[in-house]
């Protein structure tokens, strides 16, 4: 019998075969991050999830909601939003995670939210300082875009910043350097100014070429294996994908070793979003790199991060948005 059919002789579900595949060949951390995207699109439709989670500075400063710092980046009230980031999840994150492993990655990807989230709070309370304009405490970052955005940043001044890619599907080319920028231009024009991504670009570009906050992100081996011997993670280390300490390609950073180290992560190459390569499996002690952008994309819709509650983003979204817009002004003005 065919291993690819059922014990009836039956063909298999081609979704359930593509999901098997998918979940094989992707690192345990970047799997989970985006099954919580998943997991958090569904609440959406039945919980407003925008107001409960993301970072909006009037809450999460002058209401001691803190939790927000953390929350806000596993809001997905978007089926653009999922299927983007979920695609350049698994791309990007995927090459990262084989070159960190996958206890430095994840301890990286919370350091990175809980910073991108402190800086918009700094940011947008300076912006509010300087012009006396309350409604600058409302704006939001919300989803899974800031914490892309400075990982886009890193990649594309990491390896070849005078190289050339394609931006996204459109017929232009621009210098690896500048994509971040482009790409932050891009999203303004079809959904606005967006603080939390602003933030999450410069920090990116800080991250790369300021060598303090490098070295303060990088975690030796002695206190990977220590996270690994700790709950949750000494629970994960077993899982189908995960990378070990020690079964890394790269050196525990984001940037690898000059003159060598891990390979390149494009979230856009040179070719476009064209093709998707096949992930190596996490058995390997090295990562090739090379890992291609996902394939062709819709047009996304930009929803509300960085933004007063509810004016960012458009379609199926913006009653629920205005909707908890709303909510948020009535709470600042009780």
């Amino acid at each position: 019998m065919h291993p690819q059919q059922d014990q009836q002789g039956q063909d298999p579900n081609p979704f359930l075969t593509k999901y098997q595949d998918w979940s094989r060949t992707t690192p345990f951390i970047t799997r989970s991050i985006v099954l919580s995207l998943v997991i958090s699109y569904i609440i959406s439709w039945f919980l407003p999830l925008t107001l409960a989670l993301s970072n909006v500075p009037l809450f999460t400063v002058q209401s001691l909601e803190v939790y927000r710092v953390a929350t806000s980046v596993l809001v997905c009230d978007s089926i653009f939003t999922l299927l983007f980031s979920g695609l350049a999840m698994t791309s990007v994150g995927s090459g990262l995670e084989r070159e960190q492993g996958s206890a430095s990655f994840l301890l990286t990807s919370i350091l990175l939210v809980l910073l991108i989230n402190s800086v918009f709070i700094s940011f947008v309370y300076t912006l509010y300082i300087f012009t006396s304009d309350p409604s600058y405490l409302l704006s939001t970052a919300s989803g899974p875009w800031g914490y892309m955005m400075m990982l886009i940043t890193i990649q594309c001044n990491r390896d070849d910043p005078e190289g050339t890619r394609r931006v996204l599907f459109f017929p232009v080319e621009v210098k690896n350097k500048y994509y971040p920028l482009v790409i932050l231009a891009l999203f303004t024009i079809l959904g606005g100014i967006r603080l939390d991504l602003v933030v999450a670009v410069g920090m990116g570009y800080t991250y790369v070429y300021h060598g303090g906050l490098r070295t303060a992100m990088k975690f030796d081996e002695s206190t990977l294996v220590g996270v690994e011997g700790k709950w949750p993670v000494v629970n994960w280390v077993s899982k189908e994908g995960y990378v070990r300490v020690g079964m890394e390609g790269g050196d525990g950073g984001l940037i690898g070793q000059e003159g060598g180290g891990g390979g390149t992560v494009a979230i856009a190459p040179r070719g476009g979003w064209d093709n998707v390569n096949t992930i190596n499996n996490t058995s390997s002690s090295n990562s090739e790199g090379g890992i291609q952008a996902p394939g062709r994309v819709s047009k996304p819709s930009f929803p509300g991060g960085g933004q007063a509650l509810g004016q960012g983003g458009g379609g199926t979204n913006d009653s629920r948005r205005e909707e908890a817009r709303r909510a948020a002004e009535r709470r600042m003005n009780n």
